[in-house]
Formats: C-alpha cells, structure tokens, sequence
C-alpha cells in the first residue's frame, strides 16, 4: 500500500508529459499542413512532409521519455521543463534528419519552409507552455478555495 503512494503520483505526471507531447505531434504537422498551400512548393516535393513531421515527433517521445526519466531520477523537474525537453530531442532529430534553414544549397523557398518548421513548433510550445501554467494556477486556485 505504502508503495502505491508513491508510485501513482510519478505515474500521473508521466502521462500528463505523454499527453502534451501527443498534443505536440498532432497539432504540429496538422498546422504544417495548413502552411504547405501557401508555400506554392510542388506537392510532390512537400506533400509528405506532414506525415515525415509526425513519424519523426512519434519517435522522439519515448527518447524524450527516457530522457525526463533520468533526470527526474536526480532532479525535480515539472510538466513545462519536461515538454522543452521533448522539443530539444524533437529539433535534435530534426536536424539529424536534414533540417537547415541555412543552408545556402536549397532554394529560398525551401529554407522558407524549414524556418516555418522551426517557427511554427517554437509557437506552439510557448502556447502548449502558457497552458499548462494557467492550468496549473487555476487548479492552484481551485484548491485554495477548496480548503
């Protein structure tokens, strides 16, 4: 019984961390999606893109995971500095799978579309980040009052 204590709450905010990086990589390519026809790129050169973005969000999770698992081990770390973790392996991979908006040898439009990447998940962290604060305040609150 004294076990289940303590386990339960550690499980609770590992599946809150889940649950906003799920919401990251469904909302992410759904928003890339919707900036693709703007771009006028050929679709057979973007159109799979989305999907690409999604896999590649998918497989950062459980590195992510690991990785907020080990330094939850040492560290006290909440919901906000574990998602920022989530979006430092997510650009990680990014960049391992090609993604340089500086790269001189691609047309503008493309190096375009690589900073709509970058911009359009750092935007979407800093609204999934001012979420999770208000959330958490308003449950402060609510507790507050409660009492």
């Amino acid at each position: 019984m004294l076990a289940n204590r303590y386990v339960l709450p550690k499980m609770n905010i590992y599946l809150k961390i889940v649950l906003l990086c799920v919401i990251f990589s469904v909302v992410n390519p759904i928003l890339i999606s919707a900036y693709l026809p703007m771009t006028n790129l050929p679709g057979g050169d973007v159109g799979m893109l989305p999907m690409a973005l999604a896999i590649e969000l998918l497989i950062a999770i459980p590195i992510s995971l690991l990785l907020i698992y080990l330094i939850r081990r040492k560290y006290q770390i909440n919901e906000i500095t574990s998602l920022w973790v989530y979006i430092l392996v997510v650009f990680t991979i990014l960049i391992f799978a090609g993604l340089n908006p500086f790269n001189k040898s691609e047309s503008q439009e493309y190096r375009n579309l690589e900073i709509a990447i970058i911009v359009i998940s750092i935007t979407l962290s800093l609204f999934l980040t001012f979420l999770i604060r208000v959330l958490n305040r308003l449950a402060a609150h609510n507790r507050k009052h409660k009492k």
